[in-house]
């Protein structure tokens, strides 16, 4: 590994990660993570964005997990009708 190659988003790096606590403005709604408003963003439901943006800073992995889900759940749907 070359000493200017990040690899990994821990210790110094960690703030690259988009699960880095960081609050991010969106549409109206102050998101705790880049990863929260990135996945709220997926949906035009302010059901669903509010769901993402009361999640705290340390579940974004949970944010991503219902991003994911409701892009699924989209795709069903499309499919369907």
């Amino acid at each position: 590994m070359e000493k200017n190659e990040i690899n990994r988003f821990v210790q110094e790096y960690a703030f690259l990660s988009n699960f880095y606590p960081s609050i991010v403005q969106f549409e109206g709604l102050n998101y705790p993570t880049v990863e929260h408003a990135y996945q709220a963003a997926k949906s035009k439901e302010f059901f669903f964005r509010k769901l993402i943006v009361a999640l705290p800073a340390n579940k974004a992995a949970v944010a991503k997990q219902r991003g994911e889900n409701y892009k699924i759940t989209l795709r069903l749907e499309r499919c369907s009708n």
